[in-house]
Order: structure tokens, then sequence, then C-alpha cells
């Protein structure tokens, strides 16, 4: 009787522990090595364009009114409009000024550039630039003044890619200023507009 049940103890051994040694033999006596883990691929962080380098040859006055010969504080609100252009397009991240102190007697011959004839985009390439930025404030009367800017890409056959104009009525600082920055804000760097460093 003792030996029945050993056989019958034996035999429950082999059928729990055979089915798992059979396993492991057929597999060299080792587990299955775990499957590894995927990694996660960073996160691509694109590259942001450089900004445009830009000739900023701003405004430039011209007196169309019978009075002519410009009134006094004019001299000084140009460069005041100009200071606030260039301020401007500086503060949009789209565009970086280059010097044009290397080519300031050229400039002058030239001058004015409204008059040129497209002169100042072989002066603009000349310095390097891939635009250039220039204007013209006329005045008609002490009251009424054309504020004029564009936008020219020197880099791709001389196309003008931006321009705009807004007239005044008022012929202060704080009225060369509003000017400006309408021209600017509406016209050159609008919203709703791809930024200059991706106009076609």
């Amino acid at each position: 009787m003792n030996a029945l049940i050993a056989r019958l103890c034996l035999g429950i051994i082999c059928l729990i522990f055979l089915p798992s040694a059979w396993s492991l033999a057929q597999e060299g006596g080792q587990s299955a090595p775990a499957a590894p883990a995927q990694a996660t691929p960073a996160p691509v962080t694109p590259v942001p364009a450089a900004p445009l380098k830009v000739a900023v040859f701003g405004f430039e006055f011209s007196d169309d009114s019978a009075e002519g010969g410009g009134r006094s504080g004019e001299a000084e609100r140009l460069k005041l409009a100009n200071a606030e252009l260039a301020r401007l397009l500086a503060a949009s991240g789209d565009l970086v000024a280059i010097d044009l102190s290397p080519m300031a007697q050229d400039i002058a011959k030239q001058a004015p550039l409204f008059k040129c004839n497209g002169c100042e985009a072989d002066l603009a390439r000349a310095l390097g630039a891939q635009v250039s930025i220039s204007g013209v404030i006329r005045k008609t009367s002490n009251l009424i003044l054309s504020f004029t800017l564009q936008v020219t890409d020197v880099a791709h056959g001389d196309r003008r890619i931006r321009a705009g104009v807004v007239d005044t009525r008022g012929n202060t600082d704080e009225d060369w200023l509003r000017a400006v920055r309408y021209l600017v804000k509406n016209r050159i760097l609008a919203a709703d507009l791809p930024p200059l460093r991706a106009a076609p």
C-alpha cells in the first residue's frame, strides 16, 4: 500500500514539473529575454529661419509745396522718423540692418534715391543685403504730407515685395511718427502677411 502511494505521488510531481523542465531544455535552459523597450524619439525642434539682411535707406524728404525750402524742424523730424523706422524693423525679428557706412559716399552721390531710377537696389546688393527699404515723405502743404515706403527684394531681380502709402493732415513730430508706425504695422509687417523672410 505504501509503495502504491509513493508511486502516485511521484507521478503527480512529474506531471507538475516535467512540462517546465521540457520547456527549459528546448530553450537551452534559459528563459526567453524580454523584448527591448522601444525608445521614444526626441521631439524635432524646427530651426528658425535667419533674419533677412536689409539695407535700410529710410525716408527722404521732398518739399513739393508752394513754400519750398522746407520749414524749421523738418530736418530733425526726418531723423526722428527714420530712427523710429529702424526701431520698428529691428523689433520684428525678421530683419537685421546692415551697416551702410562702407558706401556712404556712393549713397550721397546718388541721392535722392527716390529719383535715381532704382539705384538703391544696386547699392543694397553691393553692401551684401537681401532686401532694401526706402521711402519718401512728400510735403504738398504745411498740413498735408504723404509717406511712401517700399521693400525691394534685391537678391531676386529687384522685385518690390511690400509697399504702402499714408497721408497725414498735420506736420508735427507726433504726426510723422504716427504715419511711420501705421506704414510698418499695416503695410510692411502686417499681421495677415507672412514674415518678410518668407515672402515669395
